[in-house]
């Protein structure tokens, strides 16, 4: 019978790591990179019954797990740092189970480093795109050097431990399997305060996305594809995210189609329950249209900014906090948006804006953030209609 136990209860058995790589120059007079690349040949994952694991780097010599890679980045000079990845052992129920990437150890880090942001991104073999590390299709995680003390981006899906000269930094969930964990790159440069270093919070600051943060919530909600993850935040796109900021129709081919799976709401409502909901109704929307990439949520789905993939059309509830949040008024996920002045930096006046919310099988919610002196809340019909704009947002 298998426990709950995972290798990385055992010490000598939950690192891997690969051959150091010379510094790189740095790219610009901000931006200094090192890459340390950790490549695992296919399958060369072995294990050694149950308490002992390798993998065989290019050098072709298996390596024991525990081991760290040296190398030298720009803001350490001459002087080496060791990185050490670590992998966790998931049992499975069919007798099998995978190592994840679940932390990264650096240490050895100088004092010329004081001050600085280490980037942390982790490749596949075959890539030059990040692979998700933890929930919400996180591919970096920022690390600030406080003068050797090490702080950990609040948006991150991570802890971190803070020792001398060195931080090990830990996913309480891990997504990234240590096979496909093949190459981590160290992006060092100067600070960016974190969204909660000046104000205490993260609103108006810049996402992981490269959007703009509008919501955040005391207590986390249910995100995700199913709703199996936690969030705490909202990011929406920026206004060059897509032409014309998505200018077109909820569903640009055929009739209306009623959504499986998406509730009908037939009065504007707006809930808890709706934050980061937006997300699964988008793939059923998708599911629902197939082909229809001129749509909406087609729209929506197919931004990558900041290489995440999570984006979606928002539920009307929100739109809504997003309207509260741009016509400056206070963020609260059960009333109405109203009040306030539109500042036109972020959003044009006068449009109207698409959800993912049904008010039935022919009609969609939309708001108006331009309308004055309230924003307007009006049903739409889905197709053979109307062109209006669509904005993604996302939740982590």
């Amino acid at each position: 019978m298998k426990s709950g136990r995972s290798h990385s209860d055992f010490p000598d058995d939950d690192h891997y790591h690969d051959d150091p790589v010379t510094q790189h120059s740095p790219r610009t007079s901000r931006s200094k990179v090192a890459a340390l690349a950790m490549a695992v040949l296919a399958g060369g994952l072995y294990l050694n019954g149950t308490l002992a694991a390798n993998i065989t780097l290019r050098s072709g010599n298996p390596i024991e797990y525990g081991q760290a890679a040296n190398l030298a980045v720009a803001c350490s000079g001459a002087s080496d740092i060791a990185v050490i990845p670590q992998s966790t052992f998931v049992n499975a129920a069919n007798g099998t189970g995978t190592h994840y990437l679940k932390s990264i150890t650096v240490s050895n880090i100088p004092a010329e480093c004081y001050g600085e942001d280490f980037n942390l991104s982790v490749f596949n073999s075959s890539g030059n795109t990040p692979i998700s590390l933890a929930g919400n299709s996180t591919t970096s995680v920022a690390v600030y050097n406080d003068n050797g003390s090490f702080r950990l981006s609040p948006m991150a899906p991570a802890t971190i431990s803070s020792g001398s000269g060195s931080f090990v930094l830990t996913f309480p969930s891990p997504i990234a399997t240590s096979t496909s964990a093949v190459k981590f790159t160290i992006q060092s440069g100067v600070h960016v305060p974190f969204c909660d270093e000046n104000s205490g919070s993260c609103l108006g600051k810049k996402g992981p996305g490269g959007g703009t943060v509008f919501y955040q919530a005391a207590t986390p909600f249910s995100c995700g594809p199913t709703l199996n993850l936690t969030c705490k935040f909202l990011e929406y796109a920026p206004k060059t995210w897509y032409a014309s900021d998505g200018y077109g129709q909820w569903q640009s081919q055929g009739g209306s189609i009623n959504i499986p799976g998406l509730p009908d709401v037939g009065s504007a409502t707006y809930t808890a329950s709706d934050l980061g909901l937006g997300y699964q109704n988008s793939l059923a929307i998708i599911s629902a249209l197939s082909s229809d990439t001129g749509a909406a949520a087609f729209k929506a789905r197919s931004y990558s900014g900041g290489g995440f993939t999570d984006w979606y059309l928002p539920t009307l509830s929100e739109l809504n906090l997003m309207c509260q949040w741009n016509r400056g008024v206070t963020l609260d996920v059960t009333t109405a948006c109203a009040g306030g002045i539109f500042p036109s930096t972020d959003f044009d006046s006068g449009q109207k804006w698409w959800t993912s919310t049904e008010k039935d099988a022919n009609t969609v919610w939309m708001i108006n953030f331009g309308n004055s002196p309230n924003p307007a809340v009006v049903a739409e019909q889905k197709g053979n209609q109307g062109n209006h704009r669509t904005r993604a947002i996302r939740a982590f």
